[in-house]
């Protein structure tokens, strides 16, 4: 099985993958990196299936506020991959299906 590839964005770098991966160097400990790497997965998973089976993406701040949930708080949902949302351009998006 091939998995796509994952995005550590360059903004992230800097204060969160370099980190993770000094500390697996010293420490040996792989469980940070293991959650970013699959956080990451996540989202590049959420973005090529939204891609491919909806006609449609959208903002995820417009998604938010059809809903009635703050932008913050759907941002903090992506981030956390507890809804399918993705990072396209920099920019989070979400499927349009049910908007």
């Amino acid at each position: 099985m091939r998995l796509p590839p994952v995005i550590v964005r360059a903004g992230n770098r800097e204060k969160d993958y370099y980190p993770l991966l000094d500390g697996y160097a010293k420490t040996d400990r792989y469980d940070g990196m293991s959650r970013l790497l699959a956080l990451l997965l996540q989202e590049s998973l959420h973005k090529r299936i939204a891609l491919l089976t909806s006609p449609h993406v959208v903002p995820l701040s417009g998604w938010a506020e059809a809903y009635g949930i703050r932008p913050a708080v759907a941002a903090n949902k992506a981030k956390r991959q507890t809804i399918p949302a993705f990072r396209l351009r920099n920019r989070w998006m979400i499927s349009g299906d049910d908007f």
